[in-house]
């Protein structure tokens, strides 16, 4: 298992950008990133699922690669959720409380999808009532900044985090690099936060270890190869980087936790987070019998820790702790071994069929690329 720095993260990117812009930063910007501060302008890529450990397996002959720094880790979890988040916030999990696909939130007595923003089997939080700023509660990197910025985000995530007036969207990658390259010449504006989906998507569906990935990699390479051409002779500052990587697993090694039915019995809500580090909540006195159970029967498959420990131990991030964190990451954790998932279904869900995953502690899933083109 491989711990999440704060010192060498992807939170320490955007406080790096953040200090640039003479804003108030919670985590140490990076040294490699200095340079920042004598930049007036900069693009920062957000490619969701770029691994470290899979650019340099599968892209030895790239941009990306070739311009590649140095690794610096994700968060905990490696979830986009999380990660991306601390992106945009420039703050841990520790202070902006998001952590994992499906997420317990105790103010809703719900069990959320919380990127969809949506119950975990169904039903709009907006529907209902709830805005965003209800549940996200930092700011995110371009308020944070006074110089004037914009996001650049596909269109299925824009309307997630604001207006059209605050975000400029698009459906490809021409038409990422054309939004990006249009923001810059638009008079002041010295920021731009852009952020690709699609490759998380296809590793997910097809394997990281797929020809489809690596042709998309070859796609999102030739893009990025393209836009920093542009950026140099603008003198714009490119930084990409990525939430974080993933690793494969096999059909036969994920985990049911309803197959093993006097664990369940245990669980007073159902799994929150992500099928490589799920968080149990476990019913009152039966702490230590959910322990024993676990290591003689899922042993093979996790490690079992308890959600405090993390806490104590800076895993989550350093400083304030956001009120609402201790609700949403359970009792324990179950760190899946390499290779392995688990998770549960409600009643009426399907199974999903998922090639690779994230959100453990895996040199695959922690570990980004940070990309400098100057």
């Amino acid at each position: 298992m491989i711990f999440p720095d704060y010192k060498n993260s992807v939170v320490n990117v955007s406080s790096s950008v953040i200090k640039a812009f003479g804003g108030r930063v919670s985590y140490p910007p990076l040294k490699e990133l200095a340079f920042l501060n004598k930049s007036e302008k900069i693009a920062l890529l957000v490619v969701d699922g770029l691994g470290y450990e899979f650019l340099k397996e599968r892209g030895q002959n790239t941009f990306l690669w070739e311009n590649c720094i140095k690794k610096i880790t994700s968060v905990f979890p490696t979830t986009t959720a999380s990660a991306e988040t601390s992106l945009e916030t420039g703050v841990a999990p520790q202070q902006h409380g998001i952590t994992g696909w499906t997420m317990y939130l105790k103010e809703l007595g719900i069990i959320s999808k919380i990127l969809l923003f949506e119950a975990r089997f169904g039903g709009s939080l907006s529907s209902a009532g709830i805005s965003r700023e209800d549940i996200y509660k930092e700011s995110i990197l371009t308020e944070k900044i006074s110089v004037s910025s914009v996001l650049v985000l596909p269109r299925i995530v824009a309307t997630r985090f604001c207006t059209e007036n605050w975000a400029a969207s698009f459906d490809d990658l021409g038409g990422m690099v054309g939004q990006i390259e249009k923001a810059f010449g638009k008079p002041g504006i010295c920021f731009a936060y852009s952020y690709w989906i699609e490759l998380d998507y296809i590793c997910h569906k097809y394997g990281c270890a797929s020809e489809e990935a690596e042709t998309h990699l070859f796609a999102i390479d030739e893009a990025v190869r393209g836009l920093a051409v542009f950026l140099k002779s603008e003198n714009i500052s490119l930084i990409v980087t990525a939430d974080h990587g993933l690793c494969d697993i096999p059909k036969d090694n994920r985990i049911l936790i309803q197959d093993y039915p006097d664990i369940y019995d245990c669980l007073i809500l159902p799994l929150c987070g992500d099928s490589r580090a799920p968080f149990c909540y476990v019913k009152m006195g039966r702490g230590k019998e959910f322990e024993n159970l676990v290591k003689k029967k899922l042993g093979f498959c996790c490690v079992l820790r308890k959600s405090a420990d993390f806490l104590k131990n800076g895993v989550f991030g350093s400083g304030k702790q956001n009120t609402r964190l201790a609700d949403r990451i359970g009792d324990y954790v179950l760190l899946a071994k390499e290779g392995y998932t688990i998770r549960d279904l409600l009643m009426k869900e399907t199974k999903p069929v998922l090639r690779a995953h994230h959100g453990g502690l895996s040199k695959q899933e922690i570990y980004v690329p940070l990309i400098v083109s100057r």
